[in-house]
């Protein structure tokens, strides 16, 4: 009765997953992040699931597949979820040749359990243990893998210095990515605990990790679940603001640093990007505003050139030309000109408002008050007390401490 249950669990389960597929792919036009590999992890589970609760019906022929076919399978699902997160964090949603590279150890596993299934001399337990051992290795691997990059890209204080405007959207995604690591973390454990358990039994000849399907079958039901109800989360990560901002789209502005027609150029190494690159100054001037004016990189003190290139997927030399030729200021000028009106719309915002200009100074990345000082009074012509003053804002009485 129990393992009937069972059986009807998971057919529910993996019928959900499909929907959810469907639902995903189905959503394409008004979906700006149909991501490849989560699509894959929820077809390879959703696949499992249902050959998990109908293996035991016979009179269904498309079921009584051996199980070394869709044992291993599971395995692909790991490298598919770190690739997901990593395409997740950089709005990425096409498949990468260069990916395939993750799926070397899967494949060989695929290969060694068909072997072990039909050739007499791969069944022996020495192969199991090598098995074993390289599935535990390659889970602690990846799961490590996750957990640092989703650390680094939604934990971290760098990462929460970038909010900007996009704390709502920011949360979402981030107790997204928490709940699906904790989902990992304990399927993790429990496959290894059940590829040690099969090990360790005589009955067994391969590995098919179909112990515990319960266990399976509720933590892919709460995920499938989450899912359907914030569909939003399949946005992916920064362009679900679009959609929690009501597709509020944002006016393209250029600040006034930047110069159309390049300066001079005398260096020979930068003559040779002059053509790649006066072709998309407009689009680079325009990402890299709405960048600074959106997510506040500068907010971090350590923020350097090669972080921005970084940021924007763009190479640090066309950035570094771009702030040569094409700005009226020097990319460290340009950091604090950014700080400065980052600190006018938090002024605007009533951000002193029980604060004071040396925390204001601190939140929009200056070490101390006095360089603060000194870039407000160059960008603005007025010390901030006089700003303060003319623009007629509340005033915190508290004293300065320069």
């Amino acid at each position: 009765m129990v393992n009937k249950f069972e059986d009807l669990f998971s057919i529910a389960t993996g019928t959900l997953g499909l929907l959810v597929i469907i639902m995903m792919l189905f959503s394409y036009k008004s979906n700006v992040l149909v991501n490849f590999y989560l699509v894959l992890v929820f077809l390879l589970v959703s696949m499992r699931l249902l050959h998990s609760g109908l293996k035991d019906y016979e009179d269904l022929i498309i079921m009584n597949v051996n199980d070394v076919h869709f044992g291993p399978l599971y395995i692909f699902g790991i490298p598919s979820l770190y690739l997901y997160f990593k395409t997740l964090y950089k709005d990425s949603r096409y498949f990468s040749a260069q990916s395939l590279i993750h799926y070397i150890f899967p494949i060989l596993i695929l290969i060694l359990s068909v072997l072990q299934a039909t050739v007499e001399a791969f069944k022996n337990q020495l192969l199991n243990l090598i098995e074993i051992a390289g599935i535990v290795m390659y889970l602690l691997s990846y799961t490590v893998m996750m957990l640092v990059l989703v650390y680094k890209n939604s934990v971290s204080k760098k990462a929460n210095v970038q909010l900007g405007p996009d704390l709502q959207h920011h949360v979402l995604i981030k107790r997204w990515t928490l709940f699906l690591c904790s989902i990992i973390f304990i399927l993790s454990l429990k496959i290894v605990f059940a590829a040690c358990s099969e090990l360790y039994n005589p009955a067994e000849t391969v590995i098919t990790g179909y112990s515990y399907s319960f266990i399976n079958s509720t933590l892919w039901l709460l995920t499938f679940a989450v899912v359907l109800f914030n569909p939003e989360i399949l946005h992916g990560y920064p362009r679900l603001k679009n959609r929690i901002n009501n597709h509020t789209v944002m006016p393209v502005t250029t600040s006034p640093v930047w110069n159309e027609i390049a300066l001079e150029i005398n260096n020979l190494q930068d003559s040779k990007l002059t053509d790649s690159i006066d072709t998309k100054t407009k689009k680079y001037v325009t990402e890299i505003d709405q960048y600074v004016l959106t997510q506040h990189p500068f907010r971090s003190q350590k923020y350097v050139i090669k972080d921005m290139a970084d940021d924007l997927n763009m190479p640090v030399s066309h950035v570094s030309y771009i702030f040569k030729y094409h700005c009226s200021m020097p990319f460290m000028e340009y950091k604090n000109y950014a700080r400065i009106n980052d600190s006018l719309a938090l002024i605007a915002a009533g951000f002193l408002e029980g604060k004071t200009l040396e925390a204001l100074s601190q939140k929009v990345g200056f070490s101390s008050y006095n360089p603060f000082y000194l870039a407000f009074k160059k960008h603005t012509g007025q010390a901030p007390k006089e700003y303060l003053v003319t623009k007629n804002e509340l005033w915190d009485e508290t004293p300065l401490k320069p």
